[in-house]
């Protein structure tokens, strides 16, 4: 195991967490662009879950300004809790290896899921942002819900709640309070009102979920072909 190294001497990294059926290649355009226009540069793969410890490949220089983490789930079908504990399972190492305390990160679909319930679970460090694309809160069209079947009650909630939601409801207590947050969701305009994985009730439910309606939290719908699940 590498020697401990003081915050002070890295920049905070961001983890980059796919969702279900993701792997290696998800958030690979995604990390080019930060490359091109922001001088960002993945400095490890981070291989959570599947039975193992968390598997850490390459080598994170401490001159790097905006260094990438991308976590991959070996496991990639397991289920939003499990992934949650693989998450701070790898938080925990990356405290202990490289002597950081927070951390900024990216999450898609199944992987906002984790991330968020992975907070609530007094992870090893802090999160400082938090970026959120298409997030599967209350299920998705693949799973339990269906098109137009949901809708939000005039108090913000989703009249139907599963158990994702749940989840985060009986843990938003312990979520990080006034994190800077954007949560970005799609919406074909198909007549779908989806992104054609989830629906614009799921992905954005959250900010109910957690009891936040501070500006803090930024909210973007996108529109188009664009806005494709998996663009």
């Amino acid at each position: 195991m590498a020697a401990k190294k003081p915050a002070s001497q890295r920049a905070i990294p961001t983890l980059m967490v796919h969702g279900f059926h993701g792997g290696p290649e998800s958030f690979d355009p995604l990390i080019y662009q930060a490359k091109r226009t922001a001088g960002a540069q993945r400095v490890l793969v981070a291989e959570v879950g599947g039975g193992m410890a968390p598997t850490l490949i390459g080598h994170w220089p401490i001159g790097v300004k905006r260094p990438i983490i991308q976590v991959v789930f070996r496991d990639n079908h397991a289920n939003w809790t499990t992934d949650a504990q693989w998450l701070n399972e790898l938080l925990q190492v990356l405290k202990d290896r490289y002597g950081i305390q927070q951390y900024n990160a990216v999450g898609h679909s199944r992987g906002c899921l984790a991330l968020v319930i992975a907070n609530e679970h007094h992870p090893a460090l802090r999160l400082k942002r938090l970026a959120l694309v298409a997030g599967t809160y209350d299920s998705a069209l693949f799973r339990e819900d269906r098109i137009h079947e949901n809708y939000f009650l005039r108090t913000g909630q989703p009249a139907i709640v599963h158990p994702e939601y749940q989840e985060i409801v009986a843990g938003a207590h312990n979520f990080p309070k006034h994190l800077p947050m954007l949560l970005i969701a799609g919406d074909l305009d198909n007549g779908s009102d989806s992104d054609g994985v989830v629906t614009l009730v799921s992905t954005t439910s959250l900010k109910f979920a957690l009891n936040e309606r501070h500006d803090h939290i930024k909210q973007i719908i996108v529109h188009g072909r664009d806005a494709e699940h998996s663009a």
